[in-house]
């Protein structure tokens, strides 16, 4: 499944093969448009530049797209959409040069380039963009669709002798180190021998921002179900991350703390000047309603959930922890302070019947109890409804299962931070 890449490089430049070639390119950058218009945007954004002399198939730096004439005209219409769109997805997963070579660390570069081109060529598949490219052989598996570079990555490294004869049907460019000596990365400052600039370490934080800007244009353009599947993973990722659910009760409580002004705490400042200035009043008191829910795989872990809550709030000058247990009703509200602390070694999690959120609300409307912050830990399978979405602010839990998402509030998974990985 290598490629062997039978095309021929070195080529002497032909201005009628060139004029075909980019003629040809432009008819498939419409029809991209008219069709897949995601990938069209995109296509838009990249300037055609004639590699004949180096390169033997295609290319991109996230601004060029680099083509061998030759190649280009060999390719099919439809296996030449398809080309297009490889490149365009390597930009969109921010594969390419330095973009990419933090992704890749200390991971073979043959077998990362691979790895890449398996995800990039599976989501084109998936997605029907064009025809499979078969003028050249490349790296295709439907096991691979869905997959991230590096689980891809782990996987064919278990078998290299299957795969150490396999490359990227294009060319991966990256960055050796050195940098665009005029600092501007538009290329005219140091070159690599190909025409290319090389960017400094601002320009390809600029390039990834303007990757990831054009990307979302690109996705709202196309409109709903437009969007490939495998680019829509990606975007949730990058715009969406599942944080540490620590994190972010930490976050609603900073939100609780309200800092006002007081002459009765005259501000030190007041000392070098001749008029008396307030001082700062921090309420430090923060408070918060946290339900277990004991029906299911959570129940083992309600116990190591609270103390880890308790650490939290602890943090504060004072705190009020509602903590309540439910399953189809509410059982044992108890409210702990500084005070009783030492009560929560007494408490007993009890429960073990069906799931049902719709009893903790209607246990706070009756108890006429205005939660700041409601954090429930669950295993995201109720019996009947989530509860009332206009209620409080929501903090859902999710044991066991990272797809789950709670309808309203905020999900976040109880079993361990998001990994970044792309795509």
């Amino acid at each position: 499944m290598s490629s062997t890449k039978q095309v021929t490089t070195n080529l002497t430049f032909d201005k009628e093969r060139d004029k075909k070639a980019l003629e040809k390119l432009t008819n498939a950058r419409i029809a991209l448009l008219l069709k897949q218009p995601f990938f069209g945007n995109l296509a838009l954004r990249l300037e055609p530049v004639n590699s004949d002399e180096w390169l033997p198939t295609l290319a991109t730096d996230g601004r060029k797209f680099y083509y061998n004439s030759e190649f280009v005209l060999k390719l099919s219409d439809k296996e030449l959409i398809f080309g297009i769109a490889h490149e365009i997805l390597h930009c969109a997963y921010a594969h390419v040069g330095s973009l990419g070579m933090a992704r890749q660390a200390n991971r073979d570069k043959q077998m990362w380039n691979v790895a890449l081109d398996f995800c990039v060529n599976g989501d084109l598949v998936d997605a029907q963009i064009g025809e499979k490219i078969t003028t050249v052989e490349i790296c295709y598996d439907r096991k691979y669709v869905g997959w991230t570079a590096e689980d891809v990555y782990d996987d064919i490294m278990q078998n290299q002798q299957k795969f150490k004869q396999m490359s990227a049907f294009d060319d991966h460019l990256d960055n050796d180190g050195d940098g665009d000596e005029d600092g501007d990365g538009d290329g005219d400052g140091d070159k690599d021998g190909k025409g290319r600039g090389r960017p400094t370490v601002g320009d390809v934080d600029k390039l990834r921002d303007e990757m990831l800007s054009a990307v979302m244009q690109a996705a709202a353009a196309a409109g709903a179900g437009k969007t490939p599947l495998g680019v829509q993973r990606y975007l949730d990722r990058i715009l969406k991350p599942v944080i540490d659910w620590r994190t972010l009760v930490e976050q609603h409580i900073q939100s609780q703390i309200k800092s006002d002004f007081t002459f009765m705490r005259p501000s030190r400042r007041s000392f070098s000047c001749d008029a008396i200035l307030p001082g700062s009043n921090v309420d430090t008191m923060v408070e918060l309603h946290v339900a277990m829910d004991m029906s299911g795989s959570t129940a083992p872990y309600a116990k190591d959930m609270v103390s880890e809550v308790l650490n939290i709030v602890d943090s504060y000058q004072d705190f009020k922890l509602h903590l309540f247990c439910f399953d189809t009703a509410v059982y044992d509200y108890v409210t702990i302070t500084p005070d009783n602390i030492a009560d929560l070694e007494e408490y007993e999690f009890r429960g073990g019947g069906g799931t049902d959120f719709e009893c903790i609300f209607e246990h706070l409307k009756e108890q006429d109890i205005n939660p700041k912050t409601l954090v429930v830990f669950t295993d995201g399978y109720p019996c009947g409804g989530w509860g009332d979405e206009d209620y409080c602010d929501t903090i859902w839990i999710i044991h066991g299962n990272d797809e789950i998402k709670g309808p309203f509030g905020q999900t976040c998974s109880y079993d361990a931070a998001a990994k970044a990985q792309g795509a």
